[in-house]
């Protein structure tokens, strides 16, 4: 865990209610998609995003397998580099601007592209002065299945499916980060 500077850690926290929650309103939400990680930093805010679901961790944890004839089974437990899949649901509307929306991540998927997607989502009450509570999530993938294409409210959407890969300009396959009452914690799984 990384303290907030200024804060002191301490268990159990002393604040009478430290774990009620922030409420963030959609206003709050955003999420970024990219082909090109030199421009993933400035890259705007993904407009016809719909909702991120279906998201799953997997591969976690493994056997560690001795080399002991005295040993039934594994002996341990190991700490894998983690798979994230996920889906992104958005509007099929084609943008011509763009071929970061709707049917254009296909043109991405057929040549195995990395896509850089990050989703943010920040409290609007201060918990300290100037720090809010905050989360962010990036991922370097790729497109693993086709769209489920759906309806909603009379818009056309496509749910794409991505996993997650590690990406040596990243440096990551993903990584987080959180910032509550309590501490700021980094999330960067092995790679």
């Amino acid at each position: 865990m990384v303290p907030v500077p200024g804060w002191t850690e301490s268990w159990p926290p002393t604040d009478s209610n430290p774990f009620e929650p922030v409420i963030a309103f959609p206003p709050a939400f955003d999420l970024y998609l990219d082909s090109d990680f030199a421009t993933f930093s400035a890259t705007p805010t993904l407009l016809e995003a719909c909702r991120i679901g279906d998201m799953k961790i997997t591969n976690r944890w493994g056997p560690f397998w001795a080399i002991n004839s005295s040993l039934p089974s594994f002996s341990d437990k190991v700490e894998l580099l983690p798979t994230v899949t996920f889906t992104l649901t958005m509007s099929a509307d084609y943008n011509a601007d763009s071929d970061l929306h709707g049917w254009g991540i296909l043109s991405h998927a057929k040549v195995g592209d990395t896509m850089y997607v990050k989703m943010t989502a920040s409290g609007s009450e201060e918990i300290q002065p100037d720090y809010y509570p905050q989360f962010s999530l990036s991922m370097a993938c790729k497109v693993n299945a086709v769209p489920a294409k759906g309806y909603n409210n009379n818009v056309v959407e496509l749910g794409w499916q991505f996993t997650t890969v590690f990406d040596p300009t990243a440096g990551y396959a993903f990584k987080g980060f959180l910032q509550n009452a309590l501490a700021a914690t980094v999330l960067d799984p092995p790679s």
